[in-house]
């Protein structure tokens, strides 16, 4: 929204956009939220311990730069009418690069922290950030090549597990349902 208001507490004119209420503070941008949110509230989906913090950091990052930019770019904005329809030649560069670049690089942390999340055995905001490109792509393209990079189905399934009844129902995705191919 660009409104005189909107503009006054978030100049960079972003969404999503949350205003803490108890300090004033007007953020924008995912990662920037998430990370505020699990701070304030010391909550365990942000490592405490520093190398697992600046790990899930990374990924993050990655998510939002690399592998969540061309699953986005690639494959949901335009199944979504979001963005142009992606050549074959497109896709098919897209899919080597998330198979032998983009998914191994967070495959790494989780085999290195012993699994099944990117810090380990416990579920983080970088795994439920990265986690929602993927259930779009899951509902859209089910048959996805992306399920073919090693370890993502066994991550995609613990990430899936920790998900609370009640958090979200299938009726929650009723949009990408509309877009299945």
């Amino acid at each position: 929204s660009k409104t005189p208001e909107y503009l006054a507490k978030f100049p960079m004119h972003c969404a999503p956009a949350m205003e803490d209420t108890d300090n004033g503070l007007c953020i924008t941008e995912t990662n920037a939220i998430l990370r505020y949110i699990a701070r304030k509230s010391e909550s365990k989906l942000y490592p405490s311990d520093l190398k697992q913090a600046a790990v899930c950091d990374m990924v993050l990052d990655h998510k939002l730069c690399s592998i969540g930019k061309d699953m986005a770019t690639n494959f949901i904005y335009p199944k979504a009418g979001f963005g142009p329809a992606v050549t074959d030649e497109a896709m098919t560069a897209a899919v080597a690069k998330m198979k032998t670049d983009q998914w191994p690089a967070v495959q790494k942390f989780i085999k290195e922290s012993g699994g099944p999340f990117v810090c380990g055995s416990q579920v983080t905001i970088a795994d439920l950030s990265l986690w929602g490109h993927v259930k779009v792509m899951a509902i859209i393209a089910p048959e996805s090549p992306m399920w073919e990079c090693e370890g993502m189905r066994a991550w995609f399934d613990a990430v899936e597990g920790t998900i609370e009844d009640g958090w979200y129902d299938d009726s929650a995705w009723g949009f990408w349902n509309s877009k299945k191919a």
